[in-house]
């Protein structure tokens, strides 16, 4: 249990899942967590990431609207993880 308290003190995981864990030491501050915000900028950054190795590949072979389709999307995925990036919680 100690062990438990410490990780979840130093660490702050969300408290989904570690409600036994907060019951039995009420001075620990329970996280909110913000999951499903996260892996939503992970899937965007997913596809950010894959839109510009397939972009480089389209720009290298010549293919011109298949490249600026695929370079509009990095972009747009870029643009889009930067801005929410102040919101993301880190210890």
């Amino acid at each position: 249990d100690r062990v438990l308290k410490r990780f979840y003190e130093h660490v702050g995981p969300a408290s989904i899942g570690w409600k036994p864990v907060l019951l039995r030491n009420p001075e620990i501050v329970e996280e909110k967590g913000q999951l499903p915000f996260e892996i939503m900028l992970m899937v965007i950054g997913c596809f950010t990431i894959y839109s510009a190795l397939f972009a480089t590949g389209f720009w290298i072979y010549g293919n011109i609207v298949s490249g600026s389709v695929a370079t509009m999307v990095a972009i747009a995925g870029s643009m889009i993880i930067l801005m929410n990036a102040k919101k993301l919680r880190f210890r």
